[in-house]
């Protein structure tokens, strides 16, 4: 009996069932996140095990990176970063976050469209995956993340077709974040493999 009444006082003094401390959704996201944090360094840590063993790296034989324009689209991918940022709280108007949606996907699309160019060229310049070591992890490393920014460009079309179809009301708002924090992770993944893979 006694032990019911204090249950039952305590669950009255705290509102009834406690709150997390964070939303499940972000906290699978952040899971996620780490999960891929994980799977990234083991491939960096690959990559450095390769590079610091090597004579010469990159081999001779292998055709330059294009360090400058992959610079350009560097910046256009941290600028789509910056411009997520902003409609963090959406609560505002509705077209506009849209408008931001569509520049953020507009952007990581023409990053892709020059990653995609460039590997065309080095790959008429004879570094593939099988032309050696070098090719093969440079095409591991870098096609990884050109997935995780592919894997986020559909995430990123599914709320802007949320958005139009509902806006941004309670329901919703968790699971349009959570784009944006994964949207986030593969914007400032970038740039440290460039500085690895490119210098």
């Amino acid at each position: 009996m006694m032990g019911h009444s204090a249950v039952s006082t305590v669950n009255e003094d705290f509102g009834g069932a406690p709150k997390p401390l964070i939303n499940s959704t972000y906290l699978a996201m952040f899971m996620f996140i780490g999960a891929e944090l994980m799977f990234f360094s083991g491939i960096i840590g690959a990559f450095l095990l390769l590079r610091l063993s090597a004579i010469d790296w990159p081999p001779v034989d292998q055709p330059t990176l294009p360090a400058f324009v992959t610079g350009i689209n560097t910046i256009l991918l941290l600028f789509s970063g910056y411009i997520a940022s902003r409609i963090w709280n959406p609560f505002n108007n509705k077209d506009i976050v849209v408008r931001n949606l569509i520049f953020v996907s507009s952007l990581g699309l023409l990053f892709l469209s020059v990653q995609g160019y460039e590997w065309i060229r080095l790959i008429g310049f004879g570094l593939t995956l099988q032309s050696s070591v070098y090719g093969a992890i440079f095409y591991l490393l870098i096609g990884a993340h050109a997935m995780h920014v592919l894997g986020g460009l559909l995430w990123l079309f599914a709320i802007t077709f949320l958005t139009i179809k509902s806006g941004i009301v309670e329901t919703n708002l968790n699971k349009f974040r959570a784009a944006l924090l994964y949207w986030f992770f593969v914007v400032l993944l970038w740039p440290i493999l460039y500085f690895l893979v490119y210098f």
